[in-house]
């Protein structure tokens, strides 16, 4: 993430678990700070997702024991439970005393891989991890073209599960694991790669341009690149003078179509970027309390009951108007009509009377919707 600028960066750690069968597990997400943010929470996570924060926001011992009662929860394991292997590297929150005892109690075993070799063995390293660095860029190159000068953690967390899902098809899950030797176990499959580390051989040049490119052009590359076709087919036809007229012209046509496109960019980014920074401006700074590890479901029902309770109760609304003084008079004879015990009653409607009232003196009455 950066925040600013590229060269103002957090970090945030994204743990995941794949199986031989192509199946992954929720995620489990690191996040550097002390508060869980209100706009971190998106409905594009699974529910099960795991949020939890660190100071760095790497993993740490308590993280890695935490993450294993999830691995555990995701994959119905237990004491009880079909025995599962499970393969790791050598970080060290991985190798802790209680790491492995909750995993032997858990019928979990364990198998570390051998030092720097997970760049072979480890499926994630092998076939999938590459992968997610590609969609995760061109979602970062999507926002710098959308003129958003931040991507912090709720731009990413809004960007993962479309990245995910991109990225951890069965298919490329399960050739992870078959390019790894482990599923189905074939060793001389890092044997291989162990002896062969030389320059790849240059891929073959494009073959040329086939009728169907000289079409009408729907794009400014499009254009370009059917334009200088067309000049190598038409060149040696034509004079010098002519020839010269033309390349001006083509460079002429260029430049004003890369400043149009360039201009038309720019202005749908900075639409977009000012209807999203509006959007994100009003939640930027909520926060939920609680410290710890929280699933995707549990936080979106805390903000959900914290935006409840911000909701305006039901005011009684008061009216007051002046009516005329015909109504009032009509209201007076109405009154005295239906009680004629207080028939001349003055009511302090006089200088002289010894009690005022003051809704009759000021012709007012009050009403309630």
């Amino acid at each position: 993430m950066f925040f600013d600028s590229p060269a103002n960066r957090k970090s945030s750690t994204v743990i995941e678990a794949i199986s031989a069968t192509g199946r992954t597990i929720a995620l489990y997400i690191i996040l550097a700070g002390k508060r869980r943010m209100q706009n971190w929470f998106n409905l594009g996570l699974e529910s099960t997702t795991i949020f939890d924060m660190s100071e760095s926001g790497f993993t740490n011992d308590r993280i890695g024991v935490s993450w294993l009662k999830h691995f555990i929860h995701e994959t119905n394991s237990g004491p009880t439970a079909p025995k599962k292997l499970l393969l790791y590297d050598g970080y060290g929150s991985h190798d802790t005393k209680e790491f492995k005892q909750l995993a032997q109690e858990n019928n979990i075993i364990l198998y570390m891989f051998p030092p720097h070799l997970t760049h072979l063995m480890q499926p994630l390293d092998v076939g999938c991890f590459q992968t997610y660095k590609h969609f995760h860029k061109l979602a970062v190159h999507q926002a710098v073209r959308n003129m958003q000068l931040t991507y912090d953690y709720s731009c990413f967390l809004q960007d993962l599960p479309g990245i995910r899902e991109k990225a951890l098809t069965e298919k490329t899950i399960v050739s992870a694991w078959a390019k790894a030797g482990l599923f189905p176990l074939d060793p001389n499959m890092v044997l291989k790669k162990m002896k062969q580390y030389s320059d790849p051989e240059p891929d073959d040049e494009l073959p040329p341009h086939c009728e169907s490119f000289f079409q009408t052009p729907k794009t400014v590359r499009h254009t370009l690149k059917l334009g200088e076709a067309l000049a190598k087919r038409i060149d040696h036809k034509l004079s010098s003078p002519t020839r010269k007229h033309m390349e001006s012209y083509r460079k002429g046509c260029e430049q004003v179509l890369r400043v149009a496109d360039i201009q038309q960019g720019d202005l749908i980014a900075i639409q977009t970027a000012t209807k999203e920074s509006i959007r994100r401006k009003a939640t930027n700074r909520n926060y939920i309390v609680g410290k710890g590890p929280i699933s995707a479901k549990a936080a979106i029902q805390a903000v959900a009951e914290k935006e409840a309770r911000k909701r305006p109760k039901k005011k009684l609304v008061l009216e007051v108007s002046d009516d005329d003084d015909d109504d009032d008079d009509s209201a007076d004879n109405e009154y005295e009509s239906l009680h004629p015990e207080l028939l001349g009653w003055d009511n302090g409607q006089s200088s002289m009377a010894c009690v005022r009232d003051p809704f009759r003196e000021q012709q007012d009455f009050i009403a309630f919707n």
